[in-house]
């Protein structure tokens, strides 16, 4: 996997040739995943590097205009000081100036297309519970199965609490348990139970099943965001 480090744009030599070919190699890579319909761990990146360096084009434009100024010239007419910046941008400024103007709109367009291929992904999946649900689902197990393939992967979640900058946050954990043949004594109700009968920790699991109409790949799409749609939906459960 071709990455993009976090700090591409200021670390190393500050040259826009360079910065540019750096960006199109890895914009060519994530490029050629989306093809085969690979969205992460590509598309999380793509939004952190046009925020990260959204936030600092912005926060250079805020940190220029807060340079002190001169006055440059008293307009007697209209009783009007007309001021001048102390400050100009040397070349080094100039260059990431360039570099940022280049690079943002290129970002951009790629996070457009991988959010567009990723809403297109989450239409082909039907989240549906299995059995008789707790009132609480904080945990559970998870029932994972694509389009033609014959294999159910069994994963247990949990509903995990973090914070970040005094903030509360919600976010799903899982573990992979087991797989299980789909056949017609392998339903998702006979597998709930048996899972129930043999993993005793959870007496009374909520569990949820989510289907694929399509084939997608299995780590780097189908069950990311799997993940994430089972969240969204916990999100709305668990008070």
């Amino acid at each position: 996997m071709k990455s993009l480090s976090s700090n591409w744009l200021t670390e190393g030599r500050i040259d826009f040739e360079y910065k540019k070919y750096l960006l199109l190699a890895y914009l060519q890579e994530v490029g050629n995943n989306f093809n085969e319909h690979k969205l992460y761990p590509f598309l999380a990146d793509l939004f952190q590097h046009h925020n990260n360096l959204l936030a600092l084009k912005q926060g250079k434009e805020s940190a220029m205009s807060a340079f002190p100024k001169q006055i440059s010239k008293i307009d007697i007419e209209n009783m009007r000081l007309e001021y001048e910046k102390l400050h100009f941008d040397d070349r080094y400024l100039e260059e990431l100036n360039s570099i940022m103007d280049y690079a943002l709109p290129r970002l951009k367009k790629y996070t457009a297309e991988g959010k567009e291929l990723y809403d297109f992904v989450e239409e082909q999946l039907l989240l549906s519970p299995v059995g008789v649900m707790p009132l609480n689902p904080k945990e559970g197990y998870l029932l994972l199965r694509e389009a033609i393939r014959r294999d159910i992967k069994v994963y247990e979640y949990s509903i995990s609490i973090f914070e970040q900058a005094n903030e509360q946050y919600r976010g799903v954990r899982t573990q992979y348990v087991t797989s299980y043949t789909s056949n017609a004594i392998n339903t998702f109700e006979h597998i709930k139970y048996d899972l129930i009968k043999k993993r005793r920790q959870l007496a009374n699991p909520a569990t949820y099943a989510i289907e694929s109409k399509a084939l997608f790949p299995f780590e780097e799409t189908f069950y990311p965001i799997a993940r994430r749609l089972l969240m969204r939906h916990l999100s709305e459960q668990v008070a």
